[in-house]
């Protein structure tokens, strides 16, 4: 019954994880869903409310671009790690600097996305008018930060994984020279037994 209930679990969360990793089809759905929610707000909700819904969703926005650059950090501290030798290292420095680099230009992108839907409520205090261009390109905003939280959270588990198999591995090393250690001085002790016996004199016969 427990088995059953566990295995049962681990389906529902093979599920989930399949579900978040980010893929093109999630982009243009979440960006089909946000212009729709956009031309709906536009049509349904006053300037006003448009303004203070644009200032809400803009930190939003700041916050996915924020996760994506503190990510940058975590690829040279999972490098730097005591768990990587000098082989591992050379061998991903060059997907690590890869991957900094995308996380630069992913989060200064969705920083742009953060000033598009600041758009509605910046023109509507500057110029106290508010055109539905600005409205639909803040929904295609906050979609594709949207669709970066699924990045972030994607490679933030890939660099999780990664550190727990150097951990394990390291782990795993150490079990088996810890092994063959006790096993080396296992045999030093019986050898010096086998040699203490030996040179003991037998008794004398009369």
């Amino acid at each position: 019954m427990v088995a059953g209930q566990v295995a049962k679990r681990r389906s529902e969360f093979s599920v989930i994880d399949a579900l978040i990793v980010p893929r093109p089809i999630y982009r243009i759905l979440f960006a089909v869903i946000g212009f729709g929610m956009a031309e709906v707000a536009w049509r349904a909700l006053d300037i006003k409310v448009l303004a203070t819904i644009s200032g809400a969703l803009g930190p939003y926005c700041l916050l996915a671009s924020t996760a994506l650059w503190s990510l940058r950090s975590k690829v040279d501290d999972v490098l730097s790690g005591q768990e990587l030798g000098a082989d591992g290292y050379l061998q991903t420095r060059e997907k690590a600097t890869a991957l900094r680099r995308r996380l630069m230009l992913r989060a200064a992108w969705v920083a742009i996305c953060a000033l598009v839907a600041f758009l509605p409520v910046l023109s509507q205090q500057l110029v106290h008018a508010m055109l539905e261009a600005t409205v639909l390109a803040a929904g295609l905003g906050v979609a594709d930060a949207t669709y970066s939280f699924l990045i972030a959270h994607h490679w933030d588990e890939q660099l999780r994984e990664f550190r727990d198999q150097q951990r394990l591995s390291k782990m795993r090393e150490n079990e088996r020279l810890a092994a063959i250690a006790r096993m080396e001085s296992s045999q030093v002790v019986l050898s010096e037994e086998r040699i203490g016996w030996e040179t003991v004199a037998p008794p004398a016969t009369h």
